[in-house]
């Protein structure tokens, strides 16, 4: 796709302006919307996996998600705008798949801007949600394959969750790791922050102690990783 509209105006929860069975698509320019559903749809459980390459354009849903991949889809974003009002910008069906981020900007003006998706960050993408920007898997266990793979320039502190708003403990936890020809710095580290799902600082309070989680940086190893300290 290269430019024009694609446009779906339907009311069923199942409108979308692109519905995808596997294969691979590229967009480069145009724009893409539905009005009540999701933009761009990959179903989990139909078809093969999908590869999604945005370079420009507009992709955008007010009342529904922009783009859900499914499971093992990937998805390369170096340019255009992926946004929406009510749901997800970028959203993974299955909790799975990966997103490769350097350029373009991707916002959620009522929730998460990428959801359950390892992502992968270069460059310099603007990347905003409203409480938190980033929402990794389900589980910490899967947080290994977030990957920083080049200079990574971000303007305002980027704010990562694991979607939940009441706090579970956590033993230390590796985030992010970066390629061996890219070096982590503590100023990359300055501009991230691990929240809960209200924007808030990462936090497990007990009746004696109270942990507050914080995104610490371990040279040795070129991994981010999530401890947290006592008070």
């Amino acid at each position: 796709i290269n430019g024009g509209t694609i446009e779906n105006t339907g009311t069923e929860s199942k409108s979308y302006a692109i519905c995808s069975l596997g294969g691979t698509v590229t967009i480069n320019g145009g724009t893409i919307t539905s009005a009540s559903a999701n933009a761009i749809n990959k179903n989990s459980s139909i078809g093969g996996k999908m590869t999604l390459s945005v370079t420009g354009g507009t992709i955008s849903s007010p009342n529904a998600d922009a783009i859900v991949l499914g499971i093992g889809d990937t998805i390369t974003v170096d340019g255009g705008t992926i946004s929406s009002r009510e749901g997800i910008a970028i959203k993974s069906n299955g909790d799975d798949g990966t997103a490769t981020i350097s350029g373009g900007t991707i916002k959620s003006d009522k929730t998460y801007a990428i959801s359950g998706l390892d992502i992968i960050l270069s460059g310099a993408p603007t990347i905003q949600g409203k409480n938190a920007d980033i929402r990794l898997k389900s589980y910490a266990s899967d947080w290994k394959n977030n990957k920083i793979a080049g200079k990574l320039t971000i303007t305002d502190q980027l704010k990562i969750t694991d979607g939940e708003s009441s706090t579970k403990l956590y033993a230390p936890t590796p985030v992010f790791s970066a390629d061996t020809d890219y070096t982590i710095t503590k100023e990359d580290v300055s501009k991230l922050s691990f929240v809960d799902s209200t924007g808030n600082t990462y936090k497990y309070m007990s009746s004696y102690t109270t942990y507050t989680y914080t995104l610490q940086l371990d040279s040795s190893k070129n991994t981010i990783t999530l401890k947290g300290t006592t008070s």
